[in-house]
């Protein structure tokens, strides 16, 4: 019953929020020229009309992963969703720039992501810690990861969002969720990652999701730009 709970619960934040995340990852060899033709990209009447945020972020720390940055797009609901997917191939100008952005970067992966539970926006975030996590049981490891995100939020006194999430489209074989922390800055957020390493609490809640999770790849996303 509990675990029906649990999924009732995250099913229906969800639907409520309707916040979906569209990541296209790419491993960039020219970063001036990338950033320079994605700028052009989101100034073109395309880009304006986007009807959601617009972030680049560069990865730091990531393992042996290709990516090295993030196209983020997200949307507060279903239709933005589908005029940003519809309208991408009507505009000949944005055509050509994507024909450049490969020409400075290597495309590495698109999911479509969307919270199971989160605190606090993260479009205010400048750093982003990042957990990719492989979970065999979705609503037992929710069931102790929200109450011990919460009360480490409160003794942390972390402000920044934080969260849960899930590809829904484009799901990677090596893992099933991500976790999220944002931070100010840099400093901040290492710093956090050795008070909660450290702390008794992580280690009763690694306790608790033994056997149901493993941690596939931990790094960091650095803001660059919004548009």
């Amino acid at each position: 019953m509990k675990k029906l709970i649990v999924l009732a619960a995250l099913v229906f934040s969800t639907a409520t929020f309707s916040q979906y995340c569209a990541f296209y990852d790419f491993q960039v060899n020219d970063t001036e020229k990338f950033v320079s033709t994605l700028t052009k990209m989101m100034n073109t009447e395309w880009g304006k009309s986007i009807q959601g945020t617009k972030s680049l972020f560069q990865f730091e720390f990531n393992g042996t992963g290709e990516a090295t940055h993030s196209v983020n797009f997200c949307f507060q609901d279903e239709a933005a969703l589908q005029n940003f997917m519809a309208s991408f191939g009507q505009s000949q100008i944005v055509q050509l720039l994507a024909q450049t952005i490969g020409d400075s970067a290597d495309f590495v992966s698109q999911s479509l992501n969307t919270p199971a539970w989160y605190q606090n926006d993260w479009s205010n975030d400048q750093v982003i810690l990042f957990w990719q996590v492989k979970v065999s049981d979705p609503a037992t490891y929710a069931s102790a990861f929200i109450p011990f995100s919460k009360k480490m939020m409160k003794k942390m006194n972390i402000t920044n969002s934080h969260g849960l999430g899930y590809p829904i489209l484009g799901k990677n074989k090596e893992f099933t969720h991500f976790i999220w922390s944002g931070a100010d800055d840099v400093a901040t957020a290492i710093n956090r990652v050795k008070q909660l390493y450290s702390d008794p609490e992580t280690a009763k809640f690694s306790k608790q999701v033994d056997g149901i999770r493993e941690i596939i790849n931990t790094f960091i996303m650095i803001r660059v730009a919004d548009f």
